[in-house]
């Protein structure tokens, strides 16, 4: 979300770098399911807001949506709404938010491994498939206006 960064401070002047990127832009519909993760790393493993999520069929939870899975977690179901941290070593469940409709930044969305919004799954896009599979995601591309710290200038 918004976040500034003090860049240059000598006392007397000052110069701050804003970042004003969202992932949800407006009109979002969200929605909540048990989200189980494996974490067989010797480090704290966090999913980052803006991860895409599929649904697994025989149980109905949530997963990071994966084109080679062939679960139902393949296709898209939504867009994970905040970080999450999972305990090095751990198998953890927990109840997640995840946006199913509304304007969401297109350069906020993250994927797994290679894939990307033009990954084809069975015929079809990503991109095609975030669309039509969803409650009504629509994939909007933001610009990058008033990010630099040179916008800060007046």
């Amino acid at each position: 979300m918004s976040e500034t960064t003090e860049e240059f401070n000598n006392g007397q002047s000052a110069q701050f770098n804003r970042n004003v990127a969202k992932i949800f832009l407006g009109r979002n519909v969200y929605d909540h399911a048990q989200f189980t993760y494996v974490n067989s790393t010797y480090e704290d493993v966090t999913i980052p807001a803006g991860k895409m999520l599929g649904r697994v069929n025989a149980s109905g939870k949530v997963a990071i949506m994966k084109s080679g899975n062939s679960d139902g977690s393949q296709f898209p179901c939504g867009v994970l709404r905040e970080d999450h941290v999972f305990p090095a070593g751990a198998s953890t469940t927990r109840d997640v938010y995840f946006c199913t409709g509304g304007d969401v930044a297109e350069e906020e969305l993250s994927f797994d491994g290679s894939d990307t919004m033009n990954t084809v799954v069975d015929g079809r896009i990503y991109r095609d498939r975030i669309a039509a599979d969803t409650v009504g995601i629509k994939i909007v591309r933001t610009a990058d206006d008033l990010t630099g710290f040179d916008n800060d200038l007046v």
